[in-house]
């Protein structure tokens, strides 16, 4: 038991002495974000337990003030009063950091309301001479002034706007954010009407320390910016570090780390050593380059960054020479293959969420054709990502509108000689973008997800198309659709499709759907949709035989009629490269399948062609993909 010198109850600052110890340790002892806002909250920590400190240490001091010189008594009550201002300043730019309202703070705005705190300090600091806050005086001691209150009136004041700060962004944060922000700033409101109510009674520190222990658990919990693979940052830490970077003009590289083959890796040795292995990447990039933020996109994607920009060609050499090694994971030796980008400050986009872009539209389209080095990004590699991004809003723009084209490329029959059917072909012609190449918009679609209402738009197109021209009487027996591999995983498929068709009274017998390998991934989906079309009395080709990795057994297994045989197949046969084309078409001639064959451009091809056996061409040497106006006149010319 402690015997204290004053009247004071000491009891709940011990308590709080012995909370904010723990948090302290806590905090220190893991790795923070490198942002303002943990700085900001260590400060107020700090803060925080020096005016418990000092809390006692002065009233302690005031119970014996005849026999402690009075200069001691100015130093740690003085030290009390500055820490408190300091205090509240640290927690109210906690918030303000937080909430990321200095993105629309102004310098001068930002000056403005510091002053109320600086005044204060100010005041604080020349306090023996005006003694408006407090005075020893030589016969009655310690004295509070008419400025005492002002403390309490400072802490209004920031409570108020932080309050207001969140009001402002509520829109923009996560409930987690505005409730932890909310919650601290009501507690320390009540601590103070509770300190000013019974001032004997010293639980200001106890209701600061609680607040401190609020924003710890709601917006500083490391589990949100951490890894759990790994244990290094994750994406939502890289955001919120580069955010900051970027607001304080910081100049920093970035090196983005691929390891290669990584799905195929987890085939080979198991999903939980390579995860071992990827943690033992993380531990030795950490330990390796201490000065550089690591983070973990996850499926063996690591970056680095770091404001030191003169060193990035040493770190990569010994991150090249280390992977030539093997890493050694549960006993089990994985070996990997990265594949090395940088990008340097002067291509680095000014947001973040355009930088994660950027690096995720590198490893997508750049990084697997490296061959040892590394690839440095430049100028034209972020245009590409600029224009995949106005392509992405052009499509959103289209189909929202409504104004997809469908083109047709005929199709001819080598026993009837001439044309029988078509390929209906997607296309965008946009007033702004001009013509969008398919090979752009359709990998782009299949991305995002908009490839399904994109499929439904041009089959909407082409039924359409039937049902204004009367394509049987010209000698046209089918139109072939093209199905992606998202739009025959949709179980509605056939029943949205006819829906379409019984809108424009147009038969499905009229329409062969094109399927690709990659659609039969999933045999039993894919089966059943083919199954339901069937019934309406559409029927099904395999596009482009000769690109994928399929089980021929499986591809006899579905109810298909045509094999589209692939230009490069067909090329590579006229080129001299490969002599397989006649094979294939016996093959499936066997089977009772019809052949088509793609990339048809010259006389000689076609005439070839048809002497092989296969039932139909396609290509220029017939007409490109044209509009359907363009597409009636051709054939109606052929039949004149």
């Amino acid at each position: 038991m402690i015997n204290w010198l004053s009247s004071y109850n000491y009891d709940f600052d011990i308590v709080s002495l012995s909370i904010q110890i723990l948090l302290l340790i806590c905090y220190c002892a893991r790795k923070n974000m490198p942002v303002r806002q943990n700085y900001s909250f260590l400060h107020a920590m700090m803060a925080n337990f020096l005016v418990s400190i000092l809390d006692i240490i002065s009233c302690e001091l005031l119970a014996v003030w005849q026999q402690i010189p009075v200069v001691f008594l100015y130093f740690f009550n003085m030290a009390y009063f500055f820490m408190f201002a300091v205090r509240v300043w640290y927690m109210f730019d906690y918030v303000v950091e937080i909430t990321r309202a200095y993105r629309w703070v102004t310098k001068k705005d930002r000056f403005l309301v510091a002053l109320p705190c600086i005044l204060y300090l100010a005041l604080v600091i020349t306090n023996p001479i005006h003694k408006g806050i407090f005075a020893i005086d030589s016969v009655k001691g310690y004295q509070s002034g008419f400025l005492y209150k002002g403390l309490y009136h400072l802490s209004y004041f920031y409570i108020g706007v932080s309050l207001l700060t969140v009001l402002n962004r509520i829109k923009k944060l996560s409930k987690r954010i505005v409730l932890g922000t909310i919650s601290f700033n009501l507690v320390l409101l009540v601590g103070l009407i509770f300190r000013n109510a019974f001032p004997k009674t010293l639980v200001m520190g106890v209701f600061s320390t609680f607040s401190i222990f609020i924003i710890f658990l709601t917006a500083l919990n490391p589990d949100i910016y951490y890894d759990q693979e790994t244990k290094v940052f994750n994406k939502k830490a890289f955001e919120t570090i580069i955010t900051e970077n970027l607001f304080k003009k910081y100049s920093f590289h970035l090196i983005v780390i691929k390891l290669r083959n990584f799905d195929a890796l987890k085939t080979v040795y198991g999903i939980n050593q390579i995860l071992a292995a990827v943690e033992s990447v993380g531990d030795w990039l950490s330990l390796q380059f201490p000065m550089v933020n690591v983070y973990y996109f996850g499926n063996g994607i690591f970056i680095l960054s770091w404001r030191n920009t003169a060193d990035f060609e040493e770190k990569i050499e010994k991150i090249i020479t280390r992977c030539t090694e093997q890493w050694v994971a549960r006993e089990t030796e994985v070996t990997f293959s990265p594949a090395i980008a940088v990008i340097k400050p002067e291509n680095i986009p000014q947001k973040a969420v355009d930088i994660i872009e950027l690096i995720e539209y590198v490893i997508d389209n750049n990084m697997d054709y490296q061959d040892g080095g590394y690839l440095v990004v430049d100028e034209m590699i972020v245009g590409k990502m600029k224009r995949k991004r106005k392509v992405e809003k052009t499509i959103a723009k289209v189909l929202k509108e409504n104004r997809m084209q469908a083109y047709f490329q005929p199709i001819y029959s080598t026993k009837q000689n001439k044309i029988v059917g078509a390929e209906a072909l997607a296309r965008i012609i946009d007033p702004e973008m001009g013509y969008v190449p398919p090979s752009e918009f359709i990998q782009i679609a299949e991305q995002n997800g908009s490839i399904m209402e994109m499929g439904r738009q041009i089959f909407e197109r082409v039924c359409e198309f039937i049902s204004q021209y009367d394509l049987k009487a010209m000698g046209m027996e089918f139109v072939n659709v093209n199905l992606s591999p998202a739009q025959c995983l949709n179980e509605h498929l056939a029943e949205e499709f006819k829906k379409i068709a019984e809108k424009y009274n147009v038969s499905l017998n009229m329409i062969d759907f094109e399927i690709t390998e990659t659609s039969i991934e999933d045999l039993l989906k894919i089966q059943a949709q083919m199954d339901n079309l069937k019934k309406e009395g559409a029927t099904f080709s395999l596009d482009d035989f000769g690109t994928g990795t399929s089980n021929i057994t499986r591809l006899l297994s579905l109810p298909l009629s045509v094999i589209k045989l692939d230009m490069s197949v067909v090329w590579s046969y006229f080129k001299g490269a490969s002599k397989i084309l006649p094979d294939l078409v016996n093959m499936f001639k066997k089977s009772n399948l019809r052949i088509v064959v793609e990339g048809v451009e010259t006389k000689e091809m076609c005439d070839t062609l048809a002497e092989m056996g296969c039932d139909y061409e396609q290509g220029y040497f017939f007409s490109k993909p044209i509009p359907g106006e363009d597409f009636i006149k051709l054939i109606s010319k052929e039949t004149k």
